[in-house]
C-alpha cells in the first residue's frame, strides 16, 4: 500500500470527490441555481464589477433575491461532497462567493426555527450583516443554531482533511515542519506536497471561501452577543 493510500484511511473517498468536482452529484442549491431565472441575469451584470468592495456592495444590493430563495428551500444537507458540488456551480456562474458562502451557512442554521424572529435572516445578514435584536430573547435556539453552523465548519474540516491526506489541522501540519521529530516533519511534508497538486486547487479555493463566509456569521453573532450581554 502506497503513503497516499495510508494516509486516506478514513478520510473522504477520492472517487466521491472527483464526481463532485466534476459536477456529477446533484443538490437542491445547484437545482436552485440552475432553474433561479435572475440568476443569469445577475451574473452577467454583477462579473465585469472590479474591486472587492465594489462587488460587495453591489451584491448587499442586488443579491437578496437569492438569500431568499435558498431560504425558502427550507431543510438541506451540507455533507462535504455537497459542499463541493455546490461550490463547483458557484464558481461557474461566477456568484459573489463570500456571500454566497454567507446565505448558505445562515439558511442551513435556521431551518426548524418557526418564529419571525428568524425570518428573512439570510437576506439580514447579506445587506447589513447583523442579527435582528429580536433574537436576544431566544437564547436556545440561538444554541441550536450555533451547533448547525459548528457542523459546516465539520464538513470543511473533512475537506481540509482529505486535502492534506491526514487528518491533522492546518497548525499541526505547520509545527510539524518545525518538529524536530523526523516522522512528523516527514509527515507534515507529504501533507503540504499533497495539497498543492493541482487537483487539490478547487478544494483549496473552497476552504478560504466558504470559511471567510462563515467568519461572517460568527463575527456578526459574536458582536451581538456582546451587543445584548448574551453568555452562550
Amino acid at each position: 500500500m502506497d503513503y497516499d493510500s495510508q494516509l486516506m484511511s478514513g478520510i473522504l473517498l477520492e472517487t466521491e470527490v472527483n464526481r463532485a468536482l466534476r459536477g456529477e452529484r446533484t443538490h437542491p442549491v445547484v437545482t436552485l441555481i440552475d432553474t433561479l431565472p435572475s440568476i443569469a441575469e445577475f451574473s452577467l451584470a454583477y462579473s465585469p464589477i472590479k474591486g472587492v468592495q465594489q462587488q460587495n456592495a453591489y451584491a448587499k444590493q442586488h443579491f437578496g433575491f437569492f438569500a431568499d430563495a435558498v431560504e425558502r428551500l427550507g431543510s438541506f444537507p451540507l455533507d462535504p461532497f455537497d459542499l463541493i458540488t455546490i461550490w463547483k456551480k458557484v464558481a461557474e456562474m461566477n456568484l459573489p462567493r463570500y456571500e454566497t458562502a454567507a446565505i448558505l451557512g445562515c439558511s442551513y442554521g435556521k431551518p426548524e426555527f418557526e418564529s419571525p424572529e428568524w425570518q428573512m435572516l439570510p437576506r439580514r445578514i447579506l445587506e447589513g450583516g447583523r442579527y435582528p435584536q429580536e433574537l436576544a430573547v431566544r437564547l436556545e435556539e440561538i444554541r441550536a443554531y450555533i451547533g448547525r453552523l459548528n457542523q459546516i465548519n465539520g464538513s470543511l474540516e473533512e475537506i481540509d482533511f482529505y486535502r492534506f491526506g491526514v487528518k491533522m489541522k492546518f497548525m499541526e501540519i505547520a509545527r510539524g515542519f518545525m518538529s524536530n521529530d523526523e516522522l512528523k516533519k516527514q509527515e507534515a511534508q507529504h501533507a503540504d506536497a499533497r495539497s498543492k497538486r493541482p487537483e487539490m486547487a478547487p478544494l483549496g479555493v473552497l476552504m478560504e471561501q466558504v470559511g471567510t463566509g462563515m467568519t461572517i456569521l460568527y463575527t456578526s453573532l459574536d458582536l451581538f452577543c456582546t451587543e445584548n450581554h448574551i453568555k452562550l
